[in-house]
C-alpha cells in the first residue's frame, strides 16, 4: 500500500510541476495579449509583440514558476535546497560538463544537416524559425543572451532535473526516470525539430545530474550547449558532417565514460 501511495504521489506532483509552467505560461501571455488590445492594437501587432518579447515573457513565467516551487517545497516541509542536490564533485566534472555539451552540440549541427533533407523535419524547423523572435534593440539581445546563457539553464535544470527528475526517481529505475524526463523535456519545446534534439541533450543531463547529484554541473552543460548554437551556426559540407559526426561521438564519449566511471556507483543503472 505504501509503494502504491508514494508512486501515486510521485506522478502526481510531476504533473503538477509541468501543469504549474503550462499554467503560468498561459496567463502570462494572455494577460501581454489583454493588455496590448486594451491600447488599441491589431492581432498581428499584438503578435509581433508577444514575439519579440519572448524572452522576456519566458523569464518572468520562470522566475513565477520558482516562486510557487519554493512555498510548495516549504508546504511539504522539504526545502528547494534539500531536494534539489549539490554535492561537491571534482572540478574537472564541469569541464566534462562542458564536453559533453559541445559534443552533444556537435551531432545535433549533424542531426540539422539531416533533418533538412526530410520533409516533415524542414517544415519544422522552418515553424522554429518563424517563431524566433527578432532582436532589434540592444535590451533585447542582452534579454536574449541572459535568458539562452544564464536563465533558461538555471531554470530548466531546477525544474526538469531538480524536482521532476527526482520525483520520478522516486518511483521508478534511474534509466527510466532519466528517460521520462528527456521525453517531457523534448515535448515540452513544442516544435518537433527542436523536441528531437532537447530530447538527446535532456538524457545527457539526466545522466549527468543523476551521477553528480549536483545541479551546477547540469546547469554549466545545459549552459554550454545554449551558448554553442550561437556559435556553431551555418551549414555543413559532406566533410563537415563527417568530422561532426567524428567529434560529436568522441566528445561524449569521452565525458560519458569518465562521468560514468568516477562518479557514484548504481548497480541500477
Amino acid at each position: 500500500m505504501n509503494r502504491i501511495i508514494k508512486r501515486v504521489k510521485g506522478i502526481a506532483f510531476t504533473l503538477l510541476y509541468i501543469g504549474i509552467y503550462y499554467a503560468v505560461s498561459f496567463v502570462l501571455y494572455n494577460i501581454l495579449f489583454l493588455w496590448a488590445m486594451m491600447g488599441g492594437t491589431s492581432f498581428s501587432e499584438i503578435e509581433e509583440i508577444v514575439l519579440n518579447n519572448s524572452y522576456a515573457v519566458t523569464a518572468i513565467v520562470g522566475i513565477v514558476c520558482l516562486i510557487i516551487y519554493y512555498f510548495i517545497a516549504k508546504l511539504r516541509k522539504q526545502p528547494l535546497e534539500s531536494v534539489i542536490e549539490r554535492k561537491n564533485v571534482p572540478t574537472i566534472i564541469y569541464g566534462m560538463a562542458v564536453t559533453l555539451a559541445l559534443g552533444c552540440r556537435f551531432l545535433v549541427s549533424v542531426y540539422y544537416s539531416f533533418a533538412q533533407k526530410i520533409t516533415v523535419l524542414e517544415k519544422s524547423i522552418e515553424k522554429a524559425a518563424e517563431i524566433n523572435p527578432e532582436i532589434t534593440t540592444v535590451a533585447q539581445l542582452f534579454t536574449a543572451l541572459f535568458c539562452v546563457a544564464v536563465f533558461a539553464p538555471f531554470f530548466e535544470e531546477i525544474m526538469f532535473r531538480g524536482l521532476v527528475m527526482t520525483e520520478l526517481l522516486k518511483i521508478m529505475r534511474p534509466w527510466a526516470a532519466i528517460g521520462l524526463q528527456a521525453i517531457i523535456f523534448g515535448a515540452i519545446h513544442g516544435v518537433l525539430f527542436q523536441s528531437i534534439f532537447a530530447f538527446i541533450i535532456g538524457v545527457a543531463l539526466g545522466i549527468l545530474y543523476y551521477r553528480s547529484r549536483n545541479i551546477i554541473a547540469a546547469m554549466v552543460c545545459h549552459s554550454a550547449f545554449n551558448i554553442s548554437a550561437v556559435l556553431m551556426q551555418g551549414e555543413l559540407s559532406f566533410i563537415g558532417v563527417l568530422v561532426y559526426s567524428v567529434g560529436g561521438l568522441l566528445l561524449c564519449a569521452l565525458s560519458l565514460i569518465y562521468i560514468l566511471s568516477n562518479l557514484k556507483k548504481d548497480s541500477r543503472f
